[in-house]
C-alpha cells in the first residue's frame, strides 16, 4: 500500500494506493456518498458507517447542473454542515459533479474521492478541476476544488469493462509522450494486459501517472502560470471531437486521436519533429490503437473548429497547444485558430 501526499491551497491531498485500499477510508460518519446505480453493491459491501447515499446517473450526459442540483438538494434536505463530508464513488463523471457540488455547498465542505475506473484513477479524480458541460462545450462551467483524500483501490480494475480500460490508456499515453520518458519506456517494454495483471507493475504505473499530474498541479493549481497546460496535450482537438460527436466518443479515445492530430498539425507547422510523431505513433500502436488521427474524427467535422475556438485555453484568435519537443519534453505553442481550421478541413 502506498501513501502519497501533496500540498495544495486548501491543505494536503492524501492519496492511498493499493490492492484492497478501500477499507482505508474508515468508518464514515456525517457523510453523503454519491455513486452510480451500477456501483450500489460496491458501496453497500465496501463502505462502513452511519452515512447517507445518493444514486445518480453515470455518463457524459449526466455532467450537467441538473445532476449537481440533485446533489445539493440532498445535502440541504439532510441538513449537512460545513464539517460534513461528500464522498464520490465512481468514474470521472461522478467525481466532476460531486467535486463541483462540494465546492458550492456552504462555500465548500470536505470531499473524498474513490475512483473506480482506470481513467479516473490516473486523471479525472486528481488535481481539483471539476465541472459540467454546458451549451455543447465540455467542462466549460466548474471550479477548482480538490479532494482532500483519494482512495485508489486497484482491485477494482479487475472487474472493469474493456472499453473503460481503453479510455484510461489515452491519458496514460499522454503522460508518457509529453512529460515522462521513463513511463514511455516502461509502456513500450510491457503490454497493458500484462501490467494490469501484475500488482507491482499496476502500482508503479498508477503512481507514476498520479505523481506526474500532481507535481504539476502543486506548481500551478489554478492553471495560471502555464505549467499545468502541459496536461492538455491531445485535449484541444480531443475535446472538440467529443463535443462534435455529441459525446459519443469516449474521452480516452478522443485524447488519443487528439494527440495524433495535434502532433501531425505541429509537424506541418514546424513546431515539432518527425521523430516525435513517429515515437507517438509507435506508442499508440503498441498500446493497441489506430495510429491514424483521421480514424478518430467524428462525422460533424465542420463544427470542430468552432469547438476549438471555445477551448478554455483560447483567446479570440489563438489557442495554446502543448506539444512534445521530444518524447517526454514539452513545449507550449500559441497558434492561430484559423490555421487549425484549415488543417481540419483537409483531414
Amino acid at each position: 500500500m502506498l501513501s502519497l501526499r501533496y500540498m495544495l491551497s486548501r491543505g494536503p491531498t492524501e492519496i492511498i494506493l493499493g490492492d484492497g485500499a478501500l477499507p482505508s477510508i474508515g468508518k464514515l460518519e456525517d457523510s453523503l456518498v454519491v455513486y452510480p446505480h451500477s456501483l450500489r453493491q460496491l458501496v453497500e459491501s465496501g463502505l462502513r458507517g452511519n452515512y447517507e447515499s445518493l444514486e445518480i446517473n453515470d455518463g457524459e450526459e449526466s455532467k450537467s447542473f441538473d445532476t449537481v442540483l440533485k446533489i445539493l438538494g440532498r445535502l440541504m434536505e439532510g441538513r449537512f454542515k460545513r464539517t460534513s463530508t461528500l464522498v464520490s464513488v465512481g468514474g470521472g463523471t461522478v467525481s466532476d459533479v460531486a467535486g463541483l457540488a462540494a465546492s458550492l455547498y456552504l462555500r465548500g465542505i470536505p470531499y473524498t474521492s474513490v475512483p473506480t475506473t482506470l481513467l479516473s484513477m490516473v486523471d479525472a479524480s486528481l488535481g481539483g478541476k471539476n465541472g459540467v458541460n454546458f451549451g455543447g462545450v465540455k467542462n466549460v462551467l466548474g471550479t477548482f476544488y480538490g479532494a482532500s483524500r483519494i482512495v485508489v483501490d486497484t482491485s477494482l480494475l479487475r472487474s472493469m469493462p474493456h472499453n473503460l480500460a481503453n479510455d484510461g490508456i489515452g491519458e496514460i499515453a499522454k503522460y508518457a509522450a509529453i512529460m515522462d520518458s521513463e513511463l514511455y519506456s516502461f509502456l513500450m517494454e510491457n503490454t497493458m494486459d500484462g501490467v494490469l495483471n501484475d500488482q507491482k507493475k499496476t502500482e508503479y504505473l498508477l503512481s507514476k501517472c498520479i505523481n506526474d499530474k500532481m507535481e504539476l498541479v502543486s506548481q500551478d493549481e489554478f492553471d495560471q502560470n502555464g505549467k499545468r497546460i502541459i496536461l492538455n496535450f491531445g485535449h484541444t482537438f480531443g475535446h472538440a471531437m467529443e463535443a462534435a460527436s455529441g459525446f459519443s466518443i469516449g474521452h480516452g479515445h478522443a485524447v488519443i486521436g487528439g494527440m495524433l492530430l495535434e502532433a501531425d498539425f505541429a509537424l506541418e507547422m514546424g513546431l515539432t519533429t518527425k521523430e516525435v510523431q513517429k515515437g507517438l505513433q509507435e506508442l499508440i500502436g503498441h498500446l493497441g490503437f489506430s495510429v491514424h488521427g483521421k480514424d478518430y474524427l467524428p462525422g460533424g467535422r465542420a463544427e470542430l473548429s468552432e469547438f476549438v475556438a471555445s477551448d478554455k485555453k483560447s483567446t479570440r484568435h489563438t489557442v495554446k497547444l502543448p506539444i512534445p519537443q521530444s518524447i517526454g519534453i514539452p513545449k507550449v505553442c500559441e497558434v492561430e485558430i484559423s490555421s487549425i481550421s484549415d488543417y481540419l478541413e483537409r483531414k
